[in-house]
């Protein structure tokens, strides 16, 4: 960012402005949904009934006139501006509400554009800071070119602060001036996305038809008839698992690309030396920015059609409510990501959990399932005996788990990745640590392990069970490095 664009966006914000005016309206329609559309429509109906001259033809216009009078006033009283490096903001109706945040504590500044917002060419700001897991405050509706000078603002803010501390250009260690364009999404790519997904969405929406199965098939436009067999009809009937098995995942597969239409169209995600920037969205457009310091977690997914076409979930994961998702990443993609969060730091996988972890969930299991076993055995007699699949598939699964869990360490940060039937890899830095645990239960006690807690500002992590002095090793790791590093860890 050159100093005359930063000074034509101070020019911008430097003196007191309002809204658009249509905030008044946006600020209505936020109260209505506040009270519920369904408590709304339950008032009309009461309205339509009311024994006053008119009824709801009369009360709801005034009810209207209130609600945007109130918006009106509400819209007038708003006012925001930069002034000494701190957003001041003065809000109020009844009382007056002056709020000031100093840019270098602005984690997010995210962009809405809703369809109404489209339609009259607003957007909406979203302001979290560091002491606010939601947002601070919301301005209902600005120009764009508003909204993204304050973005570029609080980025730039936060970039020279980082800057000032450590005196080496801050995080990453070898940090890109220029923006670039690190993920951009095709419609190919939606349409690979929307297969690689699970159909939950079809489950959800048409699993539940299939409990009036004899009632679906009375519509059918034909008879269906069983053949000439001597089959029962229940089991003719059996016919209809696979049809709706086949239909579930047909209807998944495309309200997943409706959603991923809705929400990914035209995907993009820059990056430049003061943070990220990811725009996605169709009737609703959205932008999201984050400063790289307040980026605490790297997360990265992969079930098994992922990993079959190349594709990944990656999550930013920041402190607040200003999290940068990443779907469909190619593995170029999510490795420039990371490189621009931490600097390619990239501890080697190479180290394993006890395969004495897997004893506890096996065991527990085990004995629940004798119990419920005997106290069913009375009424389901020999069917009683299925209940030892749930131990056999429980021993199955905690051996897979302990067995492909891997982690790794270095004297940058720390990697954690768990594969039972979806890859999961968690890292973050060491300075990112805002507290280490070392936890032993009473069967770890005894077999000299015990378990690692790196708690960050956004979440924390657990990597165990290990070998008691690796834990405490990882742990006089972790906290020396803190000590040492000064740069800013949010």
């Amino acid at each position: 960012m050159t100093a005359p664009s930063l000074r034509a966006d101070l020019d911008t914000l430097s003196q007191p402005q309002r809204q658009s005016l249509l905030a008044a309206v946006f600020q209505a329609l936020r109260v209505i949904r506040q009270i519920g559309i369904a408590q709304v429509i339950v008032g009309l109906v009461f309205l339509s009934n009311a024994p006053i001259p008119g009824g709801v033809f009369v009360l709801v216009p005034a009810i209207g006139l209130l609600l945007l009078a109130i918006g009106v006033a509400l819209w007038w009283r708003y006012t925001f501006h930069v002034a000494d490096g701190e957003l001041v903001v003065r809000r109020g109706l009844v009382s007056d509400d002056r709020l000031s945040v100093p840019l270098d504590r602005v984690q997010s500044v995210s962009i809405e554009q809703q369809l109404l917002h489209r339609l009259v060419g607003l957007v909406q700001v979203s302001v979290d800071t560091a002491g606010s897991d939601a947002a601070e405050f919301v301005i209902d509706a600005v120009p764009r070119t508003t909204a993204e000078a304050l973005q570029r603002l609080a980025a730039s803010e936060r970039s020279e602060v980082s800057n000032a501390i450590t005196g080496d250009g801050g995080e990453p260690p070898s940090p890109v001036a220029d923006e670039a364009t690190i993920v951009s999404h095709t419609w190919q790519r939606l349409l690979t996305m929307s297969v690689t997904q699970w159909p939950v969405a079809g489950v959800i929406v048409i699993g539940p038809l299939l409990a009036f199965g004899n009632e679906l098939v009375d519509l059918l436009p034909f008879d269906i008839a069983a053949p000439d067999l001597d089959l029962d009809p229940g089991l003719w009937m059996l016919w209809l698992i696979p049809v709706g098995i086949a239909v579930i995942t047909l209807a998944g597969v495309l309200l997943n690309i409706v959603q991923l239409a809705l929400t990914e169209w035209n995907l993009t995600v820059t990056a430049s030396a003061s943070g990220f920037r990811r725009t996605a969205g169709l009737l609703s457009r959205t932008s999201r920015a984050s400063s790289i310091p307040r980026v605490q977690r790297l997360v990265e997914h992969q079930n098994v059609l992922e990993q079959r076409v190349g594709l990944r979930r990656f999550t930013l994961h920041t402190i607040g409510t200003g999290d940068i998702q990443v779907p469909g990443c190619t593995e170029a993609e999510a490795d420039e990501l990371h490189r621009r969060a931490f600097g390619g730091c990239s501890p080697a996988l190479d180290r394993r959990i006890s395969a004495k972890s897997a004893f506890l969930p096996i065991r527990n299991t085990a004995v629940i399932t004798v119990l419920v076993m005997a106290a069913a055995a009375r009424p389901l007699g020999w069917w009683v005996l299925l209940g030892l699949v749930i131990p056999l598939w429980v021993a199955f699964t905690e051996r897979h788990r302990v067995a492909r869990h891997r982690w790794g360490v270095d004297g940058h940060g720390w990697i954690d990745r768990r594969d039972m039937f979806a890859l999961r890899t968690e890292q973050s830095l060491h300075r990112k640590v805002n507290r280490v645990r070392v936890t032993q239960s009473r069967y770890a006690r005894r077999r000299g392990l015990a378990t690692v807690v790196l708690a960050t500002a956004e979440g924390s992590t657990s990597i165990g069970l290990i070998p008691v002095d690796e834990a405490q090793a990882l742990r006089d790791l972790v906290l020396a490095e803190v000590e040492q590093d000064r740069r800013p860890w949010m």
